[in-house]
C-alpha cells in the first residue's frame, strides 16, 4: 500500500483501541494527507484482537475496506517470541515462555476474534488472506487485494519473496523451531485451525 500513489497513510494509528466515541474528523487527522492522495490505510494489527473495536469501526465507517492477514498460529507466536526477545520483552527459551502462559495470547484466538467482526460486518466485507501467500507470492497476493477493492496500483520492479520477521530485520534469521515443540503446537492449535477452515476456507498443513 505504501507504493500506491493514491494512498495517504499506511501505518498503525490504533485509534479505535482507545477512543470510545469515534469522530470522523478526528480520525482523518491521524491519516496524514498530501496532494494527490485519496485514501488512507490504517494498519493496526491490534484491532483484530481487541474487544469493542469492530463495533466502533462500524459506527464510524459502515462500509470500510477490511483486509485481514492470518499466519499459521505456531509460526506466528514463534516469530513474535523472537521479536519480543530481541526487544527485551521476553526472557528465557521459547519452551519456557509457552509453559508460562504464552499460548493464552488473544492474538492466537483467530476464530473468537473473527466472530467479533462478523457480528458487525458480513464475511464478504472482510478479505482474509494467508500471510504465507504474501510472503511467497507478494505480487499475486497484492493483485488479489487490489482487484477486490478496485484500487489502482503503481508498477513495482522488485517482487522478490518476502522474508517475514516481526522486528523488521530480515537479515537476522532466527533458528528453526524444535521438532518436538512444533509437534506440540500443531496438536494444540489443531481444533482452532479446523474451526477457522470451516469459517473461512483457509487451511494450513
Amino acid at each position: 500500500m505504501r507504493q500506491n500513489p493514491s494512498s495517504k497513510h499506511v501505518g498503525a494509528t490504533n485509534y479505535f483501541n482507545t477512543v470510545r466515541t469515534p469522530n470522523l474528523e478526528d480520525y482523518n487527522k491521524r491519516l496524514t494527507t498530501r496532494e494527490g492522495e485519496s485514501f488512507g490505510c490504517d494498519v493496526s494489527p491490534s484491532y483484530f484482537r481487541t474487544a469493542g473495536v469492530a463495533e466502533r469501526v462500524r459506527s464510524l465507517l459502515p462500509h470500510p475496506f477490511l483486509i485481514l492477514m492470518l499466519r499459521e498460529p505456531a509460526e506466528r507466536i514463534y516469530s513474535n517470541y523472537w521479536m519480543n526477545l530481541r526487544q527485551g520483552v521476553e526472557r528465557g527459551s521459547f519452551e519456557e515462555v509457552i509453559e508460562n502462559g504464552y499460548l493464552r495470547s488473544p492474538t492466537t484466538r483467530y476464530t473468537k476474534n473473527l466472530w467479533r467482526w462478523y457480528e458487525h460486518f458480513s464475511p464478504s466485507s472482510l478479505l482474509i488472506i494467508k500471510s504465507e501467500a504474501f510472503f511467497e507470492q507478494p505480487k499475486e497476493t497484492v493483485t488479489e487485494v487490489l482487484k477486490s477493492f478496485g484500487m489502482e496500483w503503481a508498477e513495482i520492479d522488485d517482487w522478490a519473496p518476502v522474508v517475514p520477521h516481526g522486528d523488521g530485520k530480515p537479515q537476522e534469521h532466527y533458528p528453526p523451531m524444535k521438532p518436538e515443540t512444533r509437534d506440540f503446537l500443531n496438536g494444540y492449535f489443531k481444533t482452532e485451525k479446523e474451526k477457522l477452515y470451516h469459517m473461512t476456507g483457509l487451511r494450513w498443513p
